[in-house]
């Protein structure tokens, strides 16, 4: 049975986020995603040949914390370590432009900023991923300025965060300096842990361990569901710590309470996974600003917890590293009423529904094909009535998808239908065949067009005139010159190709044999 939200007054709970003020102390790193088409094997080796389309950057690590937090509403500044090199100046232009105040990123000349490089080829494969780091500890001079900062840079914070990836900045005594010194003002302290030493986080208010971290933290086999709770309140108990949000990955979470020795279950609501990197970051993040509402008697665990479970959803549900935004997690919390074991149908009807955009959002079409061909993908268009959805539509839109990485489906109103069909056409209405061509792998996005009138155009070419698509696919035994839509292609450097129609199969045949 699905547990009833108040889901007016969790969007309340998010509005008050940018209210807030959070400190993240912990390691930046700079996320590089190198994306693009493989079409070839080196002949130096058996590898593939990427042909590198787009470069994009982002904060990852404790980096990626700080985004989600700005990208959340809250305040945020930043304590860590970028080297003296060109991509830390690209990881502190970054953090600068999501609002963090970076005052307090330290700068080391000793080691090169941490950065992860992703070679990405076609449907988001992983080729090969490059790391550069170093991860000795910090300088005892740099621990010395870094100490000598937290009065200042605590002033005003409504919680700190310590986002540890074992990459050298939370030392021991590091880690244990800032808890003491946030506890002095009374400020909760929420740590991403790593590593097996639980001394390291004495003190702080809320850990949150994954089932492996829980296991190396305890020094346990936690496997069964009695053995995690046990480790996780005796991680409590010997560690002064007063709360353990224990992360189940599809299994949902549990936070276990030192005061009340309470255990509360919350179940997993991703609807799709598409990617995990950063899930961790933005679950502390919405958790951070939901515990500090809790604090001031605005919320009670169990909200905090549900808004921490619908941010990590929408994380592993986006592809590269994540960020929640505030608005976003408004739009998802009604996803809370569904029961959980309903959530990747309910994305299913969502997505099909997000597909389809109707003849007055074609600027909506032409911003997402914008999009894909800035992230190196190929956008292919075909349009047709498609009234009765038969095997020869379905083998022609595989060819045509076959042929670019994303495809557009140009779908004749019902108007144009009656122009073209005749006044008993089409049998099924413009949002029916719409919904059943979003549906289709083949088919990534679905737009309306067609003529109002006879006499009017009726062709699709102000349309791809206006989303301008690399290749326009056409069926039937049409010569390239006969074509209209082929002039508006040419006219932009796009490509036209007419492929054969499978033979046999016709929606006017299907119609009569049906009334006969």
């Amino acid at each position: 049975m699905t547990q009833k939200y108040d889901i007016e007054k969790l969007g309340q709970l998010v509005n008050q986020f940018k209210e807030l003020k959070v400190l993240c102390v912990g390691d930046l790193m700079l996320d590089r995603f190198v994306s693009g088409e493989v079409k070839r094997l080196s002949p130096e080796a058996s590898v593939p040949v990427l042909h590198a389309k787009m470069v994009s950057e982002n904060g990852g690590g404790a980096a990626n914390t700080v985004s989600n937090l700005a990208s959340l509403g809250a305040q945020v500044a930043v304590v860590g370590l970028v080297g003296d090199d060109a991509n830390g100046k690209k990881l502190a232009e970054i953090l600068s432009s999501v609002g963090a105040d970076t005052e307090f990123v330290l700068r080391d000349d000793s080691r090169p900023t941490i950065t992860k490089t992703r070679f990405i080829g076609p449907e988001s494969h992983n080729l090969l991923r490059v790391d550069e780091e170093e991860t000795h500890p910090l300088s005892p001079e740099l621990t010395e300025v870094l100490v000598n900062n937290l009065p200042k840079v605590l002033l005003g914070c409504d919680a700190v965060i310590l986002s540890d990836y074992g990459k050298g900045l939370l030392s021991d005594d590091v880690a244990q300096m800032v808890i003491k010194a946030a506890k002095e003002q009374g400020i909760p302290v929420l740590v991403d842990p790593k590593g097996s030493n639980p001394a390291k986080y004495r003190g702080a208010d809320v850990m949150t361990p994954n089932r492996s971290e829980l296991a190396a933290l305890s020094g346990d086999d936690i496997g069964l569901k009695q053995a995690q709770a046990s480790a996780a309140l005796r991680l409590m108990s010997e560690n002064d710590l007063g709360h353990v949000l224990l992360t189940k990955s599809e299994d949902g979470m549990a936070l276990f309470c030192a005061q009340d020795a309470t255990q509360r279950e919350m179940a997993s609501y991703v609807g799709n996974v598409v990617n995990v990197s950063g899930a961790g970051d933005s679950l502390i993040s919405t958790f951070t600003l939901g515990f500090c509402l809790y604090k001031t008697g605005k919320a009670s665990l169990e909200d905090v917890m549900a808004l921490a479970a619908m941010g990590a959803a929408l994380s592993v549900e986006q592809p590269n590293t994540s960020l929640v935004h505030a608005k976003a997690l408004q739009a998802a919390l009604p996803r809370l009423s569904i029961a959980p074991e309903r959530q990747k149908d309910a994305m299913l009807e969502e997505n099909r529904a997000a597909k389809i955009i109707s003849k007055n959002q074609w600027n909506v079409a032409a911003a997402q094909i914008k999009q894909w061909q800035d992230a190196g993908l190929k956008v292919g268009f075909t349009n047709g009535c498609f009234d009765i959805l038969h095997v020869g539509h379905v083998g022609y839109l595989a060819q045509a998808k076959a042929r670019c990485d994303k495809l557009v489906l140009g779908l004749n109103d019902d108007a144009s239908v009656r122009i073209l069909k005749g006044p008993e056409r089409p049998v099924n209405d413009e949002m029916a065949r719409a919904g059943v061509m979003a549906s289709l792998a083949s088919i990534d996005m679905v737009v309306l067009f067609g003529a109002d009138k006879a006499g009017d155009d009726n062709t699709p070419c102000a349309l791809i005139e206006q989303i301008k698509p690399d290749i326009f696919v056409k069926g039937g035994d049409y010569t390239i010159d006969q074509l209209p839509e082929a002039k508006v292609v040419h006219s932009y450097g796009g490509e036209v190709e007419v492929l054969s129609l499978f033979e046999g199969y016709s929606t006017t045949n299907i119609i009569k044999k049906m009334r006969s």
